[in-house]
């Protein structure tokens, strides 16, 4: 019984080293890559999610980008096709999961590219949304612009990449 509670203990204390280490030396990209699957997951949501969750949801949203982000997006709304400002971005998100029921979204390819000084980023990446019950995928290439502010990695810009349609 000792023995299992030493192993218990230990396999804790080895659990809580390795997670220390990733949060102090991960390197910038990998901070970048796990902050962006999270942005991801946040901007999905369950066909039965609430109100306040989604609000919520929302917000988490928000932090990801800087105060003066700026967005340029072709294939969309007109009234979300420019968005400058995290104000104009909350609404965006807001307008855009009450016409919604559910959402899947993921970035299956990040290419990362940190500029010498590790204080910015471009980033390109594919967005691809399952969205309601559409029978196809919402695909769409961006570049982001990240800079590094106070420590942590915010969305300065995001453009949309014009791609050969059929």
């Amino acid at each position: 019984m000792k023995r299992i509670a030493t192993a218990i203990v230990l396999l804790a204390a080895l659990l809580l080293a390795y997670g220390l280490w990733q949060k102090w030396f991960s390197s910038d990209e990998s901070i970048i890559r796990r902050q962006l699957r999270q942005l991801a997951a946040d901007a999905s949501f369950p066909p039965d999610e609430g109100l306040l969750a989604r609000l919520g949801r929302a917000n988490r949203l928000i932090g990801f980008f800087s105060h003066d982000v700026t967005l340029h997006l072709t294939g969309v709304p007109m009234e979300i096709a420019e968005i400058n400002g995290r104000a104009q971005l909350r609404q965006a998100i807001l307008s855009a999961q009450a016409g919604l029921h559910q959402t899947r979204v993921r970035f299956p390819d990040i290419q990362i590219d940190l500029n010498q000084n590790h204080e910015s980023a471009l980033v390109d990446l594919t967005v691809l949304a399952d969205v309601d019950a559409e029978k196809d995928a919402v695909v769409q290439e961006l570049n982001f612009v990240l800079r590094k502010v106070d420590g942590k990695w915010l969305i300065k810009d995001v453009e949309s990449i014009e791609t050969l349609r059929k």
